[in-house]
């Protein structure tokens, strides 16, 4: 069944209002004697009432919660967010056969792929000399409160015998504002002898709420090598915990994936990008794009079996279980590697929602491209299919094109997000 995905409504505001009740007591029969009488004893009943007790000056009931020593609020905190995840996976199945699943490098521990420093590492520590990892946060919720937030780093020395240490910086780029340091040139965060990947997991304790992560954040990781050589990163990520009622329950964790690596080293500086990391950060042209590697024949429609599929980052979770979804759009950013301007390519989305083809979007019209120069986005309406936090988990996307022209243009996409809104009480 093919699911249309009509413009995103704008959900207007919801009122609720509470009908004022009025009892009205109707003493019919009684003497006007027994009414003062009666009007009496209510009003020593309410001065003895006032005089006893002390209530609070809030509307909150408390109770004494089972997981902490201080009574907490019984209403829990509403969040109320729009989050976005990126797919960071991919596998290029334009040429109508599957290739092995393509990922970033550093991102993920222990899944057999590694990256190398770009140059040989300094002998001693130098605060000029870096790798950094930088995170978007943009999966997570904003201002909530954050609890046991820990850098996690696997490495290793490249070659035997030598040893690479390192020590850490929480930072937020745009200002170079240091959060807190980790470590020192004197007494490393830890230290790797030999090729054996090795995993650390560095507290960030300064790290208190999503604000932080969210705000160009990012850790910079001052390292030496005691042989000059190089050292190898398996993964890079930060993990934590969301919490509610007042900072005091965990409803959620996170895990943040690095979307690229700047560094600094003696032979000099550059940075490491990831193609689907950061929303139209490049084209074609300057390869910071997920590229197909076949080019698109001529067809009137769209051929299903070539395609490149986008995933999830497994095992990752970003909309808590038991959250109300009220939006679900999916976005699309893309171009085409035809530099004549002779061909218009188009795309056809499937939207795979727990393994099952659930949706198809198309771009036509303004929303194709014809250039390498500039990216196109379309965006798709999707609460229709993906209106649960499980269904929100469970998401691939596989983009199959069709072209003007034959066997010219190849599919160039720049990145693929879910954005989904959802509140939790």
């Amino acid at each position: 069944m093919v699911a249309t995905f009509p413009a995103a409504a704008r959900p207007g505001p919801v009122t609720l209002r509470g009908g004022r009740g009025r009892a009205t007591a109707l003493w019919r029969g009684a003497t006007r004697r027994a009414r003062l009488l009666l009007r009496a004893s209510l009003a020593l009943l309410l001065g003895w009432l006032v005089s006893t007790l002390n209530p609070p000056t809030t509307a909150a009931s408390w109770t004494n919660a089972t997981t902490t020593i201080a009574p907490t609020m019984s209403t829990k905190k509403v969040i109320s967010q729009a989050v976005d995840l990126n797919f960071m996976d991919w596998y290029d199945a334009s040429d109508g056969s599957v290739g092995s699943r393509t990922v970033s490098s550093t991102q993920y521990a222990g899944d057999g792929h590694t990256a190398g420093t770009n140059q040989v590492l300094n002998t001693s520590f130098n605060a000029s000399y870096y790798e950094q990892i930088d995170y978007a946060g943009i999966d997570l919720p904003v201002n909530v409160v954050t609890s046991g937030v820990t850098y996690n780093i696997t490495y290793a020395s490249q070659s035997a015998g030598q040893t690479t240490c390192f020590y850490v910086e929480s930072r937020r780029t745009t200002d170079n504002t240091v959060w807190g340091t980790h470590g020192s040139s004197g007494s490393p965060s830890g230290c790797v002898t030999g090729t054996t990947l090795t995993t650390f997991n560095v507290a960030l304790t300064e790290i208190t709420n999503t604000d932080t992560l969210k705000d160009s954040f990012a850790i910079r990781m001052y390292v030496y090598n005691s042989g000059g050589g190089k050292m190898t990163l398996d993964g890079n990520s930060v993990t934590g915990n969301l919490r509610y009622n007042n900072g005091t329950q965990t409803y959620s964790t996170f895990t943040e994936l690095e979307y690229q690596r700047p560094f600094n080293e003696p032979a000099g500086g550059g940075t490491a990008s990831w193609g689907l990391g950061r929303y139209n950060d490049g084209t074609s042209a300057s390869g910071t794009v997920a590229k197909a590697g076949t080019a698109v024949a001529h067809s009137a429609s769209f051929d299903t079996n070539k395609y490149l599929e986008f995933d999830q980052s497994p095992g990752t979770n970003f909309i808590p279980t038991g959250a109300t979804i009220t939006a679900s759009t999916l976005t699309i950013s893309y171009n085409e590697s035809d530099s004549t301007g002779g061909s218009v390519m188009c795309l056809q989305l499937d939207i795979y929602v727990s393994g099952v083809d659930s949706g198809i979007g198309t771009t036509t019209g303004a929303n194709c491209a014809s250039s390498t120069s500039s990216n196109v986005q379309a965006a798709f309406n999707t609460i229709s299919i993906i209106s649960t936090a499980t269904q929100a988990n469970n998401v691939y996307v596989r983009v199959a094109p069709k072209s003007t022209v034959s066997d010219i243009a190849k599919l160039y996409v720049d990145y693929i997000k879910l954005t989904i809104t959802y509140s939790l009480n």
